[in-house]
């Protein structure tokens, strides 16, 4: 278990970390080309990723779909 001073220190450093986040975005905003960019690479690589997970995973059992089908009557 962690002491209760090294929580109230582990705090103060997350909210540290916050306040110089929101400081450097104040003061170097992202500009929106910049922006576009990481989105445009990040859906790109998200695509990738997904055609191989497509790609990995086997076509589904078309028997295991199948429905099994009603008697005949008259038997």
């Amino acid at each position: 278990m962690s002491n209760p001073q090294q929580a109230d220190t582990e705090a103060r450093l997350h909210k540290l970390g916050q306040m110089v986040r929101e400081g450097w975005e104040k003061t170097h905003p992202a500009e929106a080309k910049d922006l576009a960019f990481f989105k445009d690479a990040i859906r790109e690589q998200w695509e990738i990723d997904q055609a191989a997970e497509r790609e990995q995973k086997p076509a589904p059992d078309a028997s295991r779909d199948r429905r099994p089908e009603p008697p005949e009557p008259g038997n």
